[in-house]
């Protein structure tokens, strides 16, 4: 939908609260990536395809994202990009998978980070020291 799509504001915070979701310090950006996710979610028939559609909504455009399944009765999500989430974003995204998944399907959720190793003279290198490479939701 157009005006959907070019939603900002406090009309991005309409659809939000139609389709039962809080801005909650998102940006506009960021708020319709869970609006879309979570309205997926609702309709999710709980196939692994739906989940990997709702979470790549979710996650960064060059980001992967894998599927596995672990039997009898668990399923673990793997995505695997450049950008660390945000806490709170990262909470929505578990809230917004669970929603999405089948009754009686214990679910796990992985983003990774991938961060070069590199010597403390290139700014964008991460030593070891610094925060952690993956993050569960």
């Amino acid at each position: 939908d157009a005006l959907f799509a070019n939603a900002s504001g406090d009309a991005l915070d309409l659809y939000g609260r139609i389709i039962g979701e809080k801005r909650g310090g998102l940006d506009d950006l960021f708020y319709r990536n869970v609006i879309v996710a979570r309205s997926l979610a609702n309709q999710s028939r709980g196939t692994p395809d739906d989940m990997i559609h709702v979470l790549q909504v979710l996650a960064p455009s060059n980001a992967a994202v894998k599927h596995e399944n672990l039997y009898p009765a668990s399923c673990l999500f793997t995505v695997t990009t450049d950008k660390r989430p945000d806490p709170q974003y990262l909470a929505r995204v578990g809230v917004i998978m669970r929603a999405a998944k089948p009754a009686g399907i214990s679910f796990g959720g992985v983003w990774a980070v991938r961060i070069p190793f590199g010597f403390a003279t290139n700014p964008d290198i991460l030593g070891y020291n610094l925060g952690r490479l993956a993050f569960t939701f």
